[in-house]
């Protein structure tokens, strides 16, 4: 039986013959390696179905243009969506959510990598930013998350001895951060009211998520993928991630310098990116959880992610210089 993505690829796309393999999956769509015949030749694809909330098929759409134009710069070592017949960078499926084609990576998920392969090529996209001459949706500064956690986390709070043994698990664990976590949640918001009277000079092209997102060729060649948040941002919101490690912050500035000679952390963007991460981390994890859609077996998954990312890689970080 014929996937039910086909259809739609064919008559939008062009493409013949089509044979759909599942991808390794993220956290908020459905990715397929699509080989087939386009335009008389075998070729090889890459499509992603995203379905879920809104602000993740917005982003999205936004950052399509941005890639396209990446792409036309010269830059092959990024994921960039593939038009329709149309010229449109997107479709949406009758079952809801946006599907995109993009060009297929012949290389591995991984996080082991040369890392001056990676800031190389991160500062190489922060540099253009000037030559993309399309609009680029800016960094506002939203305390993105946090009315979504603040219900979870009452609906968490007022959890009887009925409720299923992961959910119990659950509050257990949350109670002793209750207190915390409203201090965090106080400072994510006075940043972020900060934050928007600042300047917007030296804004790059940023990922937000970038030494998560690489892949690597047989032959060694990098890749920069999942460009679903892309927005006109401050350097931090793609340097942050590098900041906590000591020797790992020294040859990234090594290796960025080369680009930007002048480049120095800004304290006040680098917490805000830091709280940023820590509430859509746990948020994101608390949906999954909390979904009655959600079997045990995904529940149970994404407590362990919970602990492991948010209140082992995160937290010591946030509470490392929390204020309050």
């Amino acid at each position: 039986m014929a996937h039910p993505l086909t259809d739609i690829l064919e008559q939008a796309y062009g493409l013949r013959n089509m044979t759909l393999t599942p991808a390794l999956r993220g956290f908020v769509a459905e990715t397929y390696r699509v080989d087939c015949i386009d335009n008389g030749q075998p070729a090889r694809y890459f499509v992603k179905w995203t379905r879920m909330q809104p602000r993740y098929t917005r982003n999205l759409i936004e950052a399509l243009p941005v890639l396209l134009a990446l792409h036309e710069l010269g830059f092959d070592r990024i994921s960039y969506p593939i038009p329709t017949l149309a010229g449109a960078l997107s479709v949406r499926p009758s079952q809801g959510g946006m599907l995109t084609l993009y060009n297929y990576i012949d290389a591995r998920w991984t996080f082991e990598y040369t890392f001056g392969d990676y800031v190389d090529l991160l500062s190489r996209i922060h540099a253009v930013t000037s030559q993309v001459e399309i609009p680029i949706r800016r960094e506002d500064f939203e305390p993105t998350g946090l009315d979504a956690l603040r219900a979870e986390i009452a609906q968490i709070e007022a959890f009887t001895n009925d409720v299923p043994e992961v959910h119990r698990m659950l509050r257990s664990e949350l109670l002793s951060y209750f207190g915390e976590l409203e201090t965090d949640f106080a400072e994510y918001e006075a940043l972020s009211l900060q934050l928007r009277e600042r300047s917007s000079d030296g804004y790059v092209i940023t990922h937000g998520d970038g030494p998560g997102n690489v892949m690597v060729a047989d032959d060694g060649t990098l890749y920069l993928i999942d460009w679903d948040d892309l927005l006109l941002a401050p350097p931090e919101r793609d340097t942050w991630f590098h900041v906590d490690d000591p020797d790992g912050w020294t040859l990234f500035l090594r290796y960025y310098r080369e680009r930007f000679p002048n480049y120095e952390l800004d304290q006040e963007f680098y917490r805000f990116y830091l709280l940023r991460r820590y509430v859509e981390d746990i948020e994101g994890f608390l949906d999954k959880i909390l979904d009655p859609q959600s079997d045990d077996e995904t529940r149970w998954d994404n407590l362990r992610m919970l602990r492991t990312d948010c209140f082992g890689w995160l937290r010591p970080l946030v509470r490392k210089e929390a204020r309050g």
